[in-house]
């Protein structure tokens, strides 16, 4: 984390206005209450907006807002050819809002939690940074934290991701790996909005989104025919960068709504148009299946394996930078919540590398589901 690395740029970049947009389909309306209460130490910033968009038929939900939250309703006519799900609801946001290269978005989940330096973290991004599209890092603390270990570890496993897959890539190239992007704390100039737009019924419409515009920058054969260094070419488009500042949000509640979020998320991410998408993903999710089918082979039919130094080699390493992501996420969700004895945090790091491999089986076997039976819905899992 760099806390202050846009702070100390000088202001050079004028906009009109940040939304904050939290998307909601109105199943879960305690934690929208819960997940705005803390909006109300942000509204001190100017040109700042706060907008519950409910993705259902309005039921009282603006009785029960504060007077500073705008409560924006999809309505049931708006069916655009391409927009489904989630997509449909920013969809209709983008064009209400009539967002302009003047317009930032900061989206947000029903569950993500944010506060005041989350905020000023992100003026300071759009003030003094140069790029389009901001992630940042998320926490999965607000609640139900440990109260299932393995739910608990399924999330540290995505805190590991913000701090490798996630950052790296946009910090070395101002881009995401393919098209790996959160659905939430996301912050989004309205140019890039508009011109890649909601219009998708992918189930993963964040990945979707940010595959997108990765296309709109120019292609490698574009840049093996002009000669273009890797700078150059990030001008023709939108550039990615990382807003240091922490949301947080809530593991599931149950086993099966773990279950039904991944199927989501990889039937989604399957239908992307893309090979190379395809086996990025399938190849990490069905490692962990191959391994414990030959293990359990080899340990049931007595057969043995002999490998060469270097292999033993290289899979020690994975596993040494798999355990080291591990343990620095259970480590820093921890010293983040504040009230973590020293021997809970020890545990904590026990507890998440005993579930680990668990949970990476898990994960396959969920992936494995899904190409079978890949998700036919946009489910909206039960939270706290």
């Amino acid at each position: 984390m760099r806390p202050f690395a846009y702070r100390k740029s000088p202001k050079g970049r004028y906009f009109r206005g940040l939304k904050v947009c939290l998307v909601t389909k109105g199943t879960n309306m305690q934690t929208v209450l819960n997940s705005i209460k803390p909006w109300e130490n942000c509204r001190q910033y100017p040109n700042i907006t706060f907008h519950v968009v409910l993705d259902s038929a309005e039921d009282g939900l603006q009785a029960e807002l504060p007077d500073f939250v705008n409560l924006v309703s999809v309505p049931a006519s708006f069916q655009p050819a391409n927009a489904k799900y989630k997509g449909r609801a920013l969809e209709w946001c983008r064009l209400y809002w009539k967002l302009s290269e003047l317009d930032w978005v900061l989206h947000l989940d029903e569950e993500t939690e944010i506060d005041e330096y989350l905020v000023k973290a992100c003026f300071d991004f759009i003030e003094r940074g140069t790029e389009d599209i901001g992630m940042g890092t998320i926490y999965y603390t607000a609640h139900n934290y440990w109260k299932n270990p393995f739910l608990t570890t399924a999330e540290v496993f995505r805190v590991a991701d913000d701090f490798g897959r996630f950052q790296l890539p946009v910090r070395l190239f101002k881009r995401p790996l393919l098209g790996w992007m959160h659905g939430s704390f996301i912050l989004i100039n309205g140019a890039v909005e508009n011109k890649v737009t909601w219009a998708t019924g992918c189930l993963a419409e964040d990945f979707w989104f940010a595959f997108h515009v990765c296309d709109l920058t120019t292609s490698t054969k574009d840049l093996l025919i002009s000669k273009y260094s890797t700078e150059q070419a990030a001008r023709q488009g939108f550039k990615f960068g990382w807003i240091h500042a922490i949301a947080r949000e809530q593991p599931p509640v149950r086993v099966s709504d773990l279950i039904k979020q991944r199927r989501r998320w990889y039937t989604g991410i399957m239908s992307i148009d893309s090979g190379l998408v395809k086996l990025v993903l399938a190849v990490p999710m069905m490692g962990p299946l191959a391994y414990a089918s030959l293990n359990l082979y080899t340990f049931i039919s007595g057969w043995h394996i002999s490998v060469s130094h270097w292999f033993f080699v290289w899979n020690m390493c994975n596993f040494a930078v798999d355990a080291h992501g591990l343990i620095v996420g259970s480590v820093l969700q921890d010293l983040h919540l504040g009230d973590t004895s020293l021997g809970g945090l020890v545990l904590h790091v026990i507890l998440t590398l005993l579930c680990a491999p668990f949970v990476q089986f898990a994960h396959s076997i969920i992936f494995l589901s899904a190409l079978i039976w890949p998700a036919s819905n946009f489910v909206v899992i039960k939270k706290v």
